[in-house]
């Protein structure tokens, strides 16, 4: 007959005052207060108050147009450049330029799309269908 032990380890978190009473810093916090301000922000635009703007680019997480260089029928880039000159100057470079070509990647607005939470009566936003109310 065998008796076995078994061996068990248990780790505390040590309570080292990390965490206080105050209001947390992280970044969900600070997502959170963006996201209500802008909520705030279009319902005073209901009450007359203010007059919204766009939001900044970098609010917007924007992604700009891109000139990819593809190669035969290639699913993945060569290079990508940001301004389609760059893109002909590059395939101009190369020996046989038949086998190139230029396919243009719209730029986005990432946040517009699919994560911000004001996109459907934001008027600003580009991806919004329009309803003929």
């Amino acid at each position: 007959m065998r008796v076995g032990w078994s061996v068990g380890c248990f780790f505390f978190q040590a309570e080292d005052g990390i965490r206080d009473a105050q209001e947390s810093r992280g970044l969900g916090d600070v997502y959170k207060r963006q996201v209500l301000g802008r909520i705030n922000l279009f319902k005073s635009v209901d009450d007359g108050v203010v007059i919204p703007t766009a939001c900044t680019d970098e609010e917007r997480w924007a992604r700009p147009t891109t000139w990819a260089v593809m190669k035969g029928r290639g699913k993945k880039a060569v290079r990508v450049f940001n301004d389609e000159e760059t893109a002909r100057k590059y395939i101009g470079a190369k020996g046989d330029q038949s086998e190139y070509r230029i396919e243009e990647r719209p730029g986005q607005y990432i946040r517009c799309e699919g994560y911000c939470p004001v996109r459907a009566f934001c008027k600003y936003n580009p991806y919004r269908e329009v309803s003929d109310d």
